[in-house]
């Protein structure tokens, strides 16, 4: 039977944490998903903003899901 791997916790502060989260939001909400490599990266990023959101011990709503990208958007992109 394999052992589960420890894992390390650092400390980080209350503001610190704060500001991480504030980051997280940010990208979140400015977030286009264009493929599902956006749309796993914005997956693990509000894995990411509830996890914190619950340390701080705060109730977050879920953010607006990243927009998708529209079909005009997407024939200039692969241009």
């Amino acid at each position: 039977m394999a052992r589960p791997k420890h894992v390390h916790t650092t400390k980080f502060s209350q503001d610190a944490l704060t500001t991480l989260l504030d980051l997280i939001e940010i990208k979140l909400q400015s977030m286009e998903v264009f493929d599902r490599e956006d749309a796993r990266e914005a997956k693990i990023l509000a894995e990411a903003r509830c996890e914190i959101a619950a340390i701080l011990g705060l109730v977050v709503t879920p953010v607006t899901p990243p927009r998708q990208i529209s079909t005009a958007a997407s024939r200039m992109h692969r241009t």
